[in-house]
């Protein structure tokens, strides 16, 4: 069986790409349709005959869109599949496929077995909100973090979210995505460890399609994991949450036929909070079943993710509270913290910009936060080695020059705004080449422009040959500016995927 481009390996998670995903899969097994695996002769119990594309008309477009109940086009479970089936000379009559055919549409189109649209945002994913003094959250899982039948996590929980959190503490946020299946999976936690959770003032686990009838025993031990994790990889004021979501995204109808299964779903909630609970921090809860939440296709209802965002936020504002009051032991203050120059520069690589190659979009933020803030010049500069180059500019010309020369190298220390009103003021800018030299810079402003791992890599900066008196909170275009370069960035490397 041919797999769909955009699928993933057999046993494999799927790799993060740019754009929708579309998957069409049939939501249960149908009838009449072999188990994927090598062609059987019918006119020989055991014989096998050589595999062949079969002809081109109904039985070879059922090929297409094949699938079965594990990973979408892994091949495995109990779902339709057609390679088991030929045109090669046999004793079995083609009238036989013909009738294999039927009733394969014939399933189709009841209720247990339908063909399924399935739409999903990406898998990773930044959420903002503008504002000063930004939290920073991640949403790490499945369930209804996936988003099932959403365009983007704007309309789904995380979108929501943010609204909420914004409304209620009058802060910005940024609120990083990222759609894990299987969190509690071995290779799931290196990824999370990967992602340095002590940058973040709160981290959501969500989930839901993990597990399934997996003994409770073997999930016990990969809850202790999970939570094991968190603990040891956050800062000590942190919030950790953990929520389950599986019978929220259960099918109902399916739920009530299972009444095993819908046993083991309330088993294996009391198991993940009784480990949650041991730790002393994490805090567990399940986001339930809302009555008419659930529409076809997976989809859920506004209200329903209205809800879950309410109660969601109503849990991570007193969280808020405790990081703000944590001094030098908080989220905010590891994130302002000198970075390591030789990770930080290892996240540079993997973006692989091109240094030289102008980038229309990047050239359009910049000339925006020109004329926005009606200086003199614009630019996104990243800090590359020794060398500071620009990679989008309002200047005709792509500047590179020495490192200790510019000012962004003395921004890129720090994960807020640089404001020098006066750089002859300034005592870290005074003696600047930049600053003394031909080019008169006498006012500076830059935020800077992180990796997906959270490394700063460059700034977003402006600049003037006068100096001005502009205010922090007059500023905040410019951090959404570097904000859409970094999504910008982070989109151009997944469809690369050089990350």
């Amino acid at each position: 069986m041919r797999r769909a481009r955009d699928s993933p390996r057999p046993g494999a998670s799927a790799a993060p790409l740019a754009g929708n995903r579309l998957w069409i899969r049939p939501a249960a097994p149908v009838p009449g349709c072999a188990r994927a695996g090598p062609p059987v002769c019918p006119a020989g119990k055991g014989a096998r005959i050589p595999r062949r594309r079969a002809s081109r008309g109904v039985s070879s477009g059922l090929e297409s869109f094949a699938r079965t109940d594990g990973a979408p086009g892994s091949g495995e479970g109990d779902g339709m599949t057609t390679t088991g089936w030929t045109d090669a000379a046999s004793s079995a009559p083609r009238a036989r496929i013909g009738g294999i055919v039927r009733r394969t549409f014939d399933a189709l189109s009841t209720d247990e077995a339908r063909v399924v649209l399935e739409v999903r945002p990406d898998p990773v994913a930044t959420i903002r909100r503008s504002g000063a003094n930004p939290y920073r959250v991640l949403c790490f899982g499945g369930g209804v973090l996936r988003g099932a039948g959403l365009r983007d996590h704007e309309s789904g929980l995380p979108g929501r979210l943010a609204d909420r959190v914004t409304a209620r503490t009058g802060r910005a946020v940024q609120l990083d995505v990222v759609v894990e299946s299987e969190p509690t999976k071995p290779a799931a936690l290196a990824g999370l460890a990967g992602l340095r959770l002590r940058r973040y003032d709160a981290v959501v686990i969500v989930l839901g399609d993990d597990g399934g009838q997996q003994p409770l025993d073997q999930w016990r031990g990969a809850v202790v994991g999970l939570t094991r994790l968190l603990v040891t990889e956050t800062c000590p004021t942190a919030g950790l949450f953990v929520y389950e979501s599986g019978r929220a995204v259960a099918d109902p109808v399916a739920a009530y036929r299972a009444a095993r299964s819908v046993g083991h779903a309330a088993r294996r909630v009391e198991v993940t909070e009784e480990v949650c609970s041991l730790t002393g921090r994490v805090r567990f809860a399940e986001l339930r079943p809302i009555l008419g939440a659930q529409q076809p296709a997976g989809r859920f209802s506004d209200t329903a993710w209205d809800d879950w965002a309410d109660f969601v936020a109503g849990r991570l504002e007193p969280a808020f509270a405790a990081v703000d009051g944590a001094g030098d032991e908080s989220p905010r203050a590891f994130r302002n913290r000198p970075q390591h120059e030789a990770f930080r520069q290892r996240a540079v690589d993997a973006l692989r910009l091109r240094r030289g190659e102008r980038d229309l979009v990047l050239d359009k933020e910049v000339e925006a936060v020109r004329s926005r803030y009606r200086v003199r010049g614009a630019a996104f500069t990243v800090i590359d080695g020794a060398a500071q180059w620009s990679k989008a500019s309002t200047r005709d010309e792509l500047l590179v020059i020495p490192r200790e020369a510019g000012l962004c190298h003395i921004a890129v220390g720090t994960d807020e705004l640089t404001l020098v009103n006066d750089t002859l003021l300034d005592g870290r800018t005074r003696n600047a080449p930049l600053v003394q030299g031909p080019a008169g810079i006498r006012f500076y402003a830059g935020y800077p422009v992180h990796s997906p791992d959270g490394y700063r890599i460059g700034m977003v900066c402006i600049y003037g040959t006068n100096p001005r008196t502009f205010r922090p909170s007059e500023l905040e275009g410019l951090r959404d500016a570097a904000a859409r370069v970094e999504q910008h960035l982070w989109n151009e490397a997944l469809r690369s995927r050089t990350i």
